[in-house]
């Protein structure tokens, strides 16, 4: 447990760096990289608190092939879930994306092709940025916490997960309206989320979770694009309205791992 309070604290410091830093930017591409480099600070705090990298790769894939397969093939499909239930939720609010972005950058690209797009990016580039939260969240942590079990583990991951950001937020990133009074609703937001990406570092380690993490980042701002009309603090997938997918997601996870009758890691969804 030392190790998760040394984690924890070298979490915090990296956050004040990068406030006073974000209190100096002038351009939107300094803030860019400094926002990138942010990304990996929950590895860099997991690997100064275990004083070495040994610890991670037994959790970066799992050997057995069909288990790595399927936690892919889930880190992909789960974004476009969140996105097709959070349309259907939000349809009478709803401003097609691709309109949406012809109008505020006079881009003109088809829905599939921006899918194909995110899809590409997440696997690729994005999930190497987001490889380094993913070292820190769901490697790190729920290594120090598997013992209280999954929920309970999702929900102070997912609120640490929420409180990391609060520079960014407070620059106002993802909450521009409500800035900090944002940390809330995201936090509901990336608790259902965590417990889905525990579910998947159980399933094919910290990688898939990566390339989900990844998919996310460059799919659901297309949400966020669609919805302008809804206030910040409940637009998704940020806000409470992002929540609401996760949360369907795992009830049929749950619904699913009650029907199976061969023996995997969904089978023991609490």
């Amino acid at each position: 447990m030392n190790q998760l309070y040394r984690y924890l604290f070298y979490l915090f410091a990296f956050s004040i760096v990068e406030y006073i830093a974000l209190l100096y930017l002038s351009d939107p591409t300094s803030f860019k990289l400094l926002a990138t480099a942010y990304m990996w600070t929950p590895a860099i705090s997991a690997i100064l608190a275990m004083h070495g990298v040994k610890w991670i790769r037994p959790l970066l894939l799992r050997k057995n092939v069909r288990y790595l397969a399927t936690s892919l093939a889930i880190s992909i499909a789960l974004p476009l879930f969140h996105l097709a239930l959070t349309y259907l939720v939000f349809s009478a609010y709803w401003i097609e994306p691709t309109t949406a972005l012809f109008i505020l950058k006079g881009k003109s690209v088809s829905l599939p092709q921006l899918l194909l797009l995110g899809i590409i990016a997440g696997m690729s580039a994005n999930a190497i940025v987001a490889l380094g939260e993913e070292i820190g969240w769901r490697g790190f942590m729920y290594r120090e916490l598997k013992d209280i079990g999954r929920t309970k583990a999702a929900i102070i991951i997912g609120v640490t997960w929420a409180l990391w950001h609060w520079p960014l937020i407070a620059y106002g990133y993802n909450f521009p309206d409500s800035k900090l009074l944002g940390l809330l609703p995201f936090a509901v937001t990336l608790i259902p989320l965590t417990y889905l990406m525990l579910l998947i570092t159980e399933l094919g380690g910290i990688v898939p979770n990566a390339v989900l993490h990844g998919v996310i980042n460059a799919i659901l701002p297309l949400e966020y694009v669609a919805l302008t009309s809804v206030p910040d603090v409940l637009r998704p997938p940020a806000g409470l309205g992002g929540a609401i997918p996760w949360f369907v997601a795992i009830v049929l996870v749950k619904a699913f791992s009650r029907l199976s009758s061969r023996a995997s890691p969904l089978q023991r969804v609490q």
